[in-house]
């Protein structure tokens, strides 16, 4: 989005990027989730050394030394306590302007990557039919799929990367289809642009449906991000930047293949 800005008779133009409401939304689902995670590991830590102090009370007022002293030297330690989830607060200058974030070199940003992958992570969707390469779909089941999908997705529990990922696809799928019927004369809508169809035929908003296409042709040589536990928007951030550096550095990119 490009804004205009007139301050003692000057004009400064200045880009700003617009973050869609459903990637906040997101984010504080995620957050509530490993709070939730967090308050669950608590409480067992705590019935952990409830049930340590009830034992090592039973074997003192029965006044059994041996098997105190036998208990507790065989006691695992309890030093596996959660880690706090935070949302940290945005540091600022006195002047009141925003402090920007130093910026991460490309190699920063594939560590971060490594750190966030779980193995156990479906790369799969049970959310989101597989579009399967070798069928022929007419647009008429393009259109109601995109719609289906975007009303999914929709749902921030829904919003995960291999959801998204996987109703990128429908949606490349649905523009090579729309295309061909605008070329041939066998669609009849007001625009010429995929996008105008989607929003008005499938319920996506625009901005939505850029960012989806988008991150299937960047990462569809790479699907193995799709193990990263890292947001949406921190691909639709550094997207580019990784690709990039995914494509140039041979090694590292056949690790996010599969």
């Amino acid at each position: 989005m490009l804004v205009m800005a007139t301050a003692a008779n000057y004009e400064v133009s200045f880009d700003v990027d617009v973050i869609d409401s459903l990637y906040i939304n997101a984010a504080i689902y995620e957050m509530n989730q490993k709070t939730e995670r967090a308050i669950w590991e608590l409480s067992q830590r705590i019935s952990e050394l409830y049930a340590f102090i009830h034992n090592v009370t039973s074997l003192m007022s029965t006044y059994q030394p041996q098997e105190l002293i036998d208990f507790m030297s065989t006691m695992p330690k309890i030093n596996n306590w959660p880690v706090l989830p935070q949302i940290l607060p945005v540091d600022k200058r006195d002047t009141g302007k925003q402090r920007k974030a130093a910026k991460r070199d490309d190699s920063e940003l594939i560590s971060e990557m490594r750190q966030s992958v779980k193995e156990t992570t479906q790369i799969t969707s049970d959310l989101i039919p597989l579009l399967m390469t070798d069928q022929t779909y007419d647009l008429i089941h393009l259109q109601k799929v995109a719609e289906d999908g975007a009303r999914k997705l929709n749902r921030v529990e829904n919003f995960k990367l291999n959801h998204i990922y996987y109703y990128g696809q429908w949606l490349l799928a649905a523009r090579e289809s729309f295309r061909d019927a605008k070329s041939k004369n066998e669609l009849l809508f007001w625009s010429n642009n995929f996008i105008d169809w989607l929003d008005e035929r499938c319920n996506l908003k625009k901005t939505r449906a850029y960012d989806y296409i988008k991150f299937v042709d960047r990462f569809s040589m790479f699907p193995g991000i799709l193990r990263c536990q890292l947001p949406f928007h921190w691909f639709k951030t550094n997207g580019g930047r990784i690709c990039n550096y995914l494509q140039a550095n041979e090694e590292e990119g056949r690790k996010w293949q599969t």
